[in-house]
């Protein structure tokens, strides 16, 4: 059997005209996974680089140095830095509540990002809206 998925932007995020703002808002949830988030920003940038996107972390009171980490060796990220652990929904919420990007994409810290991914993505998700219309 094949089902056929519609992808749509937030409907805050449709039609906008603004082309300033980022493809993806990419917001990655972490809570004492700071090796794991590490290799996880690393393939972003490296697999990114032809994007636009913001990346935002929601760290969920992290005490394994996860957020001095972000601070100096990842500077453009967005930190949202929580003093308890809000959980999963309540995170990601929080990250996309602020983000500015055309597509929400959620990942966690152990997922990464393999070459083309997010061009092949985008292209899709493109694609879809122009359908739509």
């Amino acid at each position: 059997m094949t089902q056929t998925l519609k992808f749509s932007a937030p409907a805050s995020q449709a039609q906008d005209p603004d082309e300033s703002r980022p493809d993806f808002s990419i917001i990655i949830l972490n809570w004492n996974t700071r090796d794991l988030l590490v290799d996880c920003l690393n393939t972003i940038f490296q697999h990114a680089a032809d994007l636009s996107l913001e990346v935002i972390v929601v760290d969920n009171a992290s005490t394994d140095g996860s957020q001095a980490m972000l601070r100096e060796h990842f500077p453009q990220v967005r930190l949202i830095a929580n003093h308890d652990n809000v959980g999963f929904a309540k995170g990601n919420n929080q990250g996309m509540a602020v983000s500015q990007g055309r597509y929400w994409l959620l990942l966690n810290s152990d997922a990464f990002i393999t070459p083309g991914s997010l061009t092949a993505l985008l292209q899709l998700l493109r694609l879809s809206l122009r359908q739509e219309l």
